[in-house]
């Protein structure tokens, strides 16, 4: 039995721009998707609650890579799931899901694969699911911590003795990536040269942004700027919602440095950036906002703690009371 586990994501800076080569900024989040795998006799009934197809592509992707080792598996494989993470939301359950499983399978077989390889297979998986994939959602819960990323390569940015006070909010309204991507490029093709220009503004506030991450003090309030033009701009394509719009500006109201939607939009989360002398939101009264309250998914996540990507647990912490079976 191996249990592997993988924070989710958010998008900080560049979603969709980096979809066409342009860079993107994400960050892993502290909230993880866990996957054990075991050898079974029999396969356990199957959940409706995870999409099959990126489980089904995660496990052939390891079997061709056992096979291609000369490791030989024809033994059914029992896998469990616990998800931190809502599905559908922005916030890469997909892709940490794939990360945690090839992982904990490829342990399970006796597989040495580096971070370079997992992240590289999950952002095959997601090709196979997706048709398309930037490859961003796996590096980040491959690596954890805050990466600048474009075309398959990273670099980590490292912050020391910063706190990032983010408020991830949920719509609750489900996104679609494969939607709002083929929406996007349907625009492109529609308007070439325009759509071509969002995207160079696109990657010159990601690039400012990595100069604000880089610099010895960290200018949160110019940050927040930046996050909110993103977020004019990812309006313009035409993958925000009204139910996003609307908490964007309810975000504002209640003392946001800046906030944007975080992933494909069409629904799913949007990030507030809020002062980092703030230690909580509800009895120091920067949100106000009910509605906000609410719909918040995690209140003051900091950076610190959030270095960590897919790695083993600790069998003896972990319960099967945990787990959601999902034999295959």
């Amino acid at each position: 039995m191996v249990i592997a586990s993988a924070p989710g994501k958010v998008i900080l800076f560049g979603e969709h721009a980096v979809v066409y080569g342009k860079p993107a900024i994400a960050m892993a989040i502290d909230k993880r998707i866990y996957v054990e795998t075991n050898f079974a006799e029999l396969t356990a009934p199957k959940s409706s609650i995870y999409d099959d197809k990126y489980i089904k592509q995660s496990i052939n992707i390891v079997l061709k890579k056992a096979d291609e080792m000369g490791i030989d598996c024809d033994r059914k494989i029992d896998i469990k799931i616990k998800n931190e993470l809502p599905i559908r939301s922005g916030l890469g359950s997909s892709g940490a899901l794939s990360v945690a499983l090839i992982k904990s399978l490829s342990s399970l077989l006796g597989l040495d694969l580096n971070k370079e390889d997992i992240a590289k297979m999950g952002w095959e998986v997601e090709r196979n699911v997706q048709g398309f994939s930037s490859g961003l959602d796996p590096f980040v819960s491959t690596y954890g911590g805050i990466i600048y990323y474009k075309d398959g390569h990273f670099q980590r940015l490292n912050i020391d003795d910063t706190r990032l006070n983010f408020l991830i909010i949920h719509s609750g309204e489900n996104s679609s990536t494969k939607e709002m991507v083929k929406k996007v490029a349907r625009l492109k093709t529609q308007f070439p040269k325009i759509v071509s220009k969002i995207f160079d503004s696109i990657e010159e506030i990601t690039e400012e942004a990595v100069s604000i991450f880089k610099s010895s003090i960290c200018d949160e309030e110019r940050l927040g700027h930046l996050m909110s033009i993103n977020q004019g701009l990812l309006e313009s394509l035409g993958v925000s919602t009204p139910k996003l719009s609307s908490l964007f500006y309810e975000s504002l109201k209640s003392g946001a440095l800046g906030a944007k939607i975080t992933g494909s939009g069409g629904g799913g989360c949007l990030i507030s950036l809020y002062p980092s002398e703030i230690d909580t939101f509800t009895n120091q009264g920067f949100v106000s906002n009910e509605s906000l309250i609410r719909t918040s998914i995690y209140k003051g996540l900091k950076y610190k703690g959030l270095k960590n990507g897919v790695k083993i647990e600790d069998l003896s912490r972990i319960s099967d009371s945990w787990f959601t079976n999902q034999g295959l």
